[in-house]
């Protein structure tokens, strides 16, 4: 006599196995039997999985127009001998070049009611270094703050990066002391000096970019973040749409620039008057 319940389908399966084939009766018998047996609940694992990730916000920018190709920045130097007349006829070169686009500046920046903004904005070599996309964070962003650094005698680039998405930045024996807000009018002032200072790039500058001022501006999901060594006269600037992407075109970009004095004296008068005292070895610059 077989077993109830569950014995029962235990005891017709090992008689089909003995048997070596089960008849159709007890097939059938089997299949009603399994059907109304009691099925196990589904693992809690299952009905608690974890919710899918938030998506990342990008910040989107319209195509822009191809970087333009300029003379001087498009040609790599002779190598340095000041003795040899190729390396002379370089220097000559240079300064005639930057001779020829100061003086194209101060002319655009003379026109009656033209803000130095407006009349830097589309130079095609504000462009290679800031191109209409970056130009769309510097100009009208969301946020934007000035920042004391001392980023020590290695590569100012990860301690950029660490800035640009929010990381620890005292990395690379890189230190900030503090920020402060920059204001509209400042920030008109600010970037239109940086501007001007793209605008007139220079082939001379020491090689250590110790930097001990960066800015952030921030639009949306879009950051641009720059550094800015007067030791050197050095910009290097890095970007994010939010995303990891870069905003418009280049990605990166470092540029010996005739960085104004009034650029230094504005950034740190506003640090100080925020209380931020970093480590520049010329607070003062003249």
């Amino acid at each position: 006599m077989p077993p109830p319940g569950i014995g029962r389908i235990l005891w017709f399966v090992a008689t089909c196995a003995s048997a070596g084939a089960c008849s159709d009766g007890h097939s059938a018998n089997i299949t009603a039997i399994t059907a109304t047996a009691p099925r196990a609940s589904a693992p809690a694992t299952a009905l608690t999985s974890s919710p899918p990730p938030p998506q990342r916000t990008c910040e989107r920018f319209p195509p822009e127009r191809p970087l333009p190709t300029v003379p001087f920045l498009d040609f790599n130097p002779p190598d340095y001998d000041e003795s040899a007349d190729a390396y002379r006829s370089y220097l000559a070169s240079v300064e005639a070049f930057r001779a020829t686009r100061r003086r194209l500046l101060e002319a655009r920046a003379l026109r009656p009611g033209t803000p130095m903004l407006t009349a830097l904005r589309g130079d095609p070599y504000v462009r290679r270094m800031f191109s209409e996309s970056i130009q769309g964070v510097l100009e009208q962003p969301d946020e934007g703050r000035i920042f004391a650094v001392d980023w020590g005698e290695e590569s100012v680039m990860p301690s950029l990066e660490g800035l640009l998405h929010d990381k620890q930045v005292r990395r690379h024996r890189s230190t900030v002391f503090g920020s402060v807000a920059l204001d509209a009018k400042d920030r008109d002032a600010v970037v239109s000096l940086l501007y001007r200072a793209a605008a007139l790039p220079d082939v001379f500058g020491a090689a250590c970019e110790i930097p001990h001022h960066a800015l952030l501006m921030r639009k949306g999901a879009a950051r641009v973040a720059v550094s800015i060594c007067f030791m050197c006269n050095r910009l290097t600037v890095l970007t994010d749409d939010g995303c990891g992407a870069p905003v418009g075109k280049p990605s990166t970009g470092t540029l010996f620039a005739d960085l104004d004095a009034r650029l230094h004296r504005l950034l740190n008068d506003r640090l100080a008057r925020g209380g931020v005292v970093g480590s520049d070895p010329a607070p003062n610059a003249k």
